[in-house]
């Protein structure tokens, strides 16, 4: 895959957001949230506190950006019109690689910030439209590879909130057990129980995605 060369101007604003991120993470991470201010966040990652409203509007939006980025990502990935797979199959893959990555690389600092948010309601509410948009973004997917209008069929729908909301569940569990227990296993479970009782109704039509999948069998 070719390499996205950005102009400089891009590349400076792209290293000037990773780097409030990495300010945002670590502070919320030693502070807490609401003990944060967004000059303390300017300060740290060495720009004017209007530089960082630039950015993020506001603090909820500096700290879930890590989580909406990797959205966009996956957002990338299922609404490429040359995928291989179907969204089940891709959201499995996609949800094995995050799990493993929270509980065997960064499992203490995902532990404190899931804590933080459980504490702070305007937080809660920031990653609650988040899920919807996961949510969202599933529906359609799933309605694109089965071939149906989700307006009018409630399958694609009622799916996606059984991937979604087991998927929190499971993750809710973890946190509440001090990150004891088979996080990979348990979101996984989710994903073949439902498969396994949805999968065969919302397999891809026979567009281009169906035709990619057999050829990659």
């Amino acid at each position: 895959m070719t390499e996205v060369q950005y102009p400089l101007r891009e590349r400076r604003k792209r290293r000037t957001r990773a780097a409030l991120v990495d300010a945002g993470r670590e502070l919320f991470g030693r502070n807490g949230f609401t003990a944060t201010t967004m000059e303390q966040i300017a300060e740290q990652a060495d720009v004017h506190v209007q530089t960082l409203y630039r950015h993020f509007p506001s603090k909820e939006d500096l700290a879930l950006a890590p989580e909406r980025e990797r959205f966009e990502g996956f957002r990338a990935r299922v609404e490429d019109p040359q995928r291989s797979v179907g969204t089940l199959a891709l959201w499995r893959t996609w949800v094995e690689a995050w799990a493993r990555e929270v509980s065997e690389q960064r499992r203490e600092g995902f532990l404190a910030r899931a804590r933080d948010r459980q504490r702070t309601p305007s937080l809660a509410v920031a990653q609650l439209r988040l899920w919807h948009d996961y949510e969202d973004l599933l529906t359609a997917m799933l309605a694109r590879d089965a071939g149906c209008d989700p307006a009018r069929d409630r399958l694609p729908r009622l799916v996606a909130c059984m991937l979604w909301g087991g998927n929190h569940a499971a993750l809710r569990q973890w946190v509440a057990a001090d990150g004891r227990g088979d996080l990979v296993g348990e979101v996984l479970g989710v994903i073949d129980e439902v498969a396994a009782r949805f999968g065969a109704l919302l397999e891809p039509a026979d567009d281009g995605v169906a035709a990619a999948s057999r050829d990659a069998g």
